[in-house]
């Protein structure tokens, strides 16, 4: 089921190390129960199992696994959607594995984050990674977050 690469270019590792410290800067907000944003709460209340305290909850978020892959998309707006050229572009794709979440990065931007379910799992086995658009995220998988604002 796994995609696998025997080699990583220097863009990919760049777009790798982006994903990876949003990953940890969004989740480091969790040390501190108190100081959590109310969306985040409520971000936490639609994905993880209750009750579970902070530090049970950030120990799971540390455990994470990543894929790199490439996605070819019809247009050059690729995974996002919306105005484009008429020519097939490859986007870099980061996806990170979370306990309860799968977080999905184009180019190192943050596209979407979905629920980490027997949804999810059926998806990617059947279509081998090559994880769904903006456009069509939501009919596909559970979503709990999506990055209207491309950045």
């Amino acid at each position: 089921m796994a995609y696998r690469r025997e080699y990583f270019n220097l863009a990919d590792m760049a777009d790798l190390s982006k994903a990876l410290v949003h990953h940890e800067t969004f989740w480091m907000h969790i040390k501190d129960w108190g100081k959590v944003e109310p969306d985040v709460i409520e971000f936490l209340d639609k994905v993880i199992p209750q009750p579970l305290d902070s530090n049970t909850i950030y120990r799971n978020w540390g455990k994470i696994e990543f894929h790199i892959l490439d996605q070819m998309w019809p247009s050059t707006a690729g995974g996002w959607g919306g105005m484009g050229g008429a020519s097939m572009t490859s986007y870099q794709t980061v996806v990170i594995e979370a306990y309860y979440t799968v977080s999905v990065y184009w180019e190192g931007v943050l596209a979407y984050v979905v629920k980490r379910d027997d949804d999810y799992m059926d998806y990617v086995r059947e279509h081998k990674y090559r994880l769904p658009s903006m456009d069509d995220v939501s009919k596909e998988l559970n979503v709990v977050y999506k990055n209207l604002n491309r950045q």
